[in-house]
């Protein structure tokens, strides 16, 4: 199989549009992230929330289809091997290192949710789920890689043809993928509501509910590589169809009772659906004209891993100290997300890709 360099563009994207995240939570409206500037803008609001609808979704499609590509590659034993170390060493190296760091400093600065806790940062550390920070989707990756390998020979035994229906069907009827998608996310989502202190619950940065929404994605990626056409397939879809069936459904929306679970329910839905279709779009966008080699998306795919554990700390440090500058949200966001770019990346190209050692405990590469 050639190396799908679209995709390769964007996962590392992806990937680094984390850094816009971040730093955008800085300055939204909420101030409900680890630190919050008095410097706020309507404008950041939006911006995390376009970037999430689409981000994590297009992440686990991706992650789903390469799983089963190393899985083909280097077989069962190998797969599992390789790819949890490349999970899990990192996770550790930086739950650690960095994240413990970031938290000392989060509860000096007494700016975190467990800065006033009576038994320390240490312990506010452990019981707030806070060690696990930015890296949640790790744990779940984990959790999806071993599911997948110990399910997979089960699935290997099983006739392509079982699912080809499925990937024929769509094919056929492209359309139907936005239709069909948000009611499965939507059955998920109202099986939580039936023991919400169960599926609801966090633990290790995440829930059993957030473990069951994106297994989706990561499923569907799989499917994706089980038949391969459906990616040229599914790019063809029309955005601009799906979405003005988005835009009348938001529009019948006004005239039902907001408090009603009709209305609560297709909301959700449709809320899902519009993540599907920016999700497809950005798909359609790297698919037409990120889908070679390129020097700089090569070296972003590369050094995102990197970039991704390193930048939180880093933002969140370059945070603390503009707090008292007397300057605009956006001349700070700016700052940020240039700042911690460059620096997070050269850390990536001076350390961790030139010495062994580091490359192995955060990125989990033994070569």
């Amino acid at each position: 199989m050639n190396r799908i360099h679209f995709m390769d563009s964007m996962r590392g994207v992806l990937m680094i549009a984390g850094i816009v995240l971040h730093s955008a939570n800085i300055y939204h409206l909420d101030g409900n992230w680890v630190i919050s500037d008095s410097e706020q803008s309507q404008i950041f609001n939006w911006l995390t929330y376009f970037i999430s609808i689409f981000r994590m979704p297009a992440f686990f499609i991706i992650s789903g289809y390469f799983c089963l590509f190393t899985y083909q590659k280097y077989g069962p034993e190998t797969f599992l091997v390789r790819r949890l170390t490349q999970l899990c060493i990192p996770l550790i190296t930086t739950t650690l290192t960095l994240n413990m760091l970031q938290n000392v400093i989060l509860y000096y600065s007494e700016v975190a949710s467990f800065a006033d806790h009576p038994r320390g940062w240490a312990w506010g550390f452990l019981t707030t789920g806070a060690w696990i920070s930015h890296l949640w989707f790790l744990t779940l990756l984990v959790i999806y890689v071993m599911i997948f390998g110990s399910l997979m020979p089960l699935i290997d035994k099983t006739p392509t043809s079982t699912t080809e229906w499925i990937a024929k069907y769509f094919r056929t009827r492209k359309w139907l993928i936005y239709l069909i998608a948000p009611f499965f996310l939507l059955a998920i989502k109202a099986i939580g509501y039936l023991h919400p202190d169960i599926f609801y619950r966090q633990f290790a940065g995440f829930s059993i509910m957030t473990l069951a929404h994106f297994s989706f994605y990561f499923a569907f990626g799989i499917l994706l590589y089980r038949h391969e056409n459906m990616i040229a397939s599914l790019i063809k879809v029309p955005n601009i169809i799906a979405f003005t069936g988005y835009l009348l459904g938001m529009v019948l929306l006004t005239h039902i009772n907001q408090e009603s679970l009709l209305y609560k329910a297709a909301h959700t839905y449709l809320q899902y659906m519009f993540s599907i279709i920016i999700t497809f779009f950005i798909w359609q966008i790297f698919k037409k004209f990120f889908n070679k080699e390129n020097r700089f998306f090569t070296a972003l795919s590369k050094s995102c891993y990197s970039i991704y554990l390193f930048h939180h700390i880093i933002i969140i440090i370059l945070g603390i100290l503009l707090m008292p500058v007397a300057i605009s949200a956006f001349a700070k966001f700016t700052i940020i997300s240039i700042t911690a770019l460059i620096v997070s990346y050269s850390i990536h190209y001076y350390i961790i890709d030139r010495y062994l050692l580091f490359r192995f405990l955060f990125n989990g590469k033994q070569s």
